[in-house]
């Protein structure tokens, strides 16, 4: 799984996925000042066009709409923490 962002939200969709014995293989994030996000490191590229099973990490609902119009990538299932 990709993980698209590196900030609070971000840290809240890792925990989840850790949660489900995910494993996520890149965090990627727009802004250089992010080096890592809860252990991971942060690429600062742009998402692989035949990345699959990406999750928009982003609070902000306008941004994240947005980002997911333009991307080709495939999302993965809803993440649900086990104990919810």
């Amino acid at each position: 799984m990709i993980i698209l962002g590196a900030s609070g939200h971000a840290k809240v969709i890792i925990e989840i996925a850790q949660a489900n014995a995910m494993t996520i293989d890149t965090v990627y994030e727009k802004d250089v000042s992010k080096v890592e996000g809860l252990g991971y490191p942060v690429c600062h590229q742009d998402v692989p066009a035949q990345a699959s099973g990406a999750v928009i990490a982003i609070g902000n609902n306008n941004i994240r709409q947005q980002l997911a119009k333009n991307l080709t990538t495939s999302f993965c299932a809803p993440l649900i923490h086990p104990t919810a």
